[in-house]
């Protein structure tokens, strides 16, 4: 060693958990950006699977949107059939239960599909559709009603009511 010389020492700052800061930035850069290109990707892709099941004319999505409504109406007529049934064979209060359970969720699927039917609207609905669109939701409603009302209600009261709704969805 000669005196007056010393090696020449480069000090690099460290973060607290033993790792250079560059390296650090650099990898977090690197994360972001694949993350963004996952993200755009994946987003890009459900978009497009979407627009791919889906008519492009609006008229048709509409006619789609109505038909899935009129399905799903038709579901919860069949609920409130099997509902109907068990209320009037009485006894199993949890099968009971459970038929209130898939009234309530059909009504509220119902609802759900006539929301989606709103959306499509545009500004000129014909008066038919707007009517069949309402009449979709006033049941959706009723149906709604009546598993909140009837739950702890007698069997058989509840029987007749759902007897003489089921009759008024029959009829219109």
């Amino acid at each position: 060693m000669v005196l007056g010389y010393s090696k020449p020492t480069i000090v690099v700052p460290v973060d607290q958990a033993g790792a250079d800061p560059t390296s650090l930035r650099i990898l977090t850069q690197c994360l972001g950006w694949i993350t963004l290109c996952v993200m755009l990707c994946g987003c890009n892709s459900i978009y497009h699977q979407a627009w791919a099941t889906m008519p492009p004319d609006a008229g048709a999505r509409l006619a789609l949107r109505l038909e899935e409504a009129r399905a799903v109406d038709r579901s919860a007529r069949d609920a409130a059939r099997q509902l109907l049934a068990r209320l009037q064979q009485g006894g199993n209060e949890e099968l009971i239960r459970v038929g209130f359970d898939r009234l309530e969720k059909e009504a509220l699927e119902l609802d759900r599909k006539i929301l989606a039917v709103r959306d499509e609207l545009g500004a000129s609905v014909e008066a038919s559709e707007n009517q069949e669109i309402e009449a979709l939701h006033n049941q959706a409603k009723t149906w709604s009603q009546f598993a909140a009302e009837n739950r702890s209600a007698d069997t058989h009261i509840a029987a007749r009511r759902l007897e003489v709704l089921l009759r008024q969805a029959a009829g219109r």
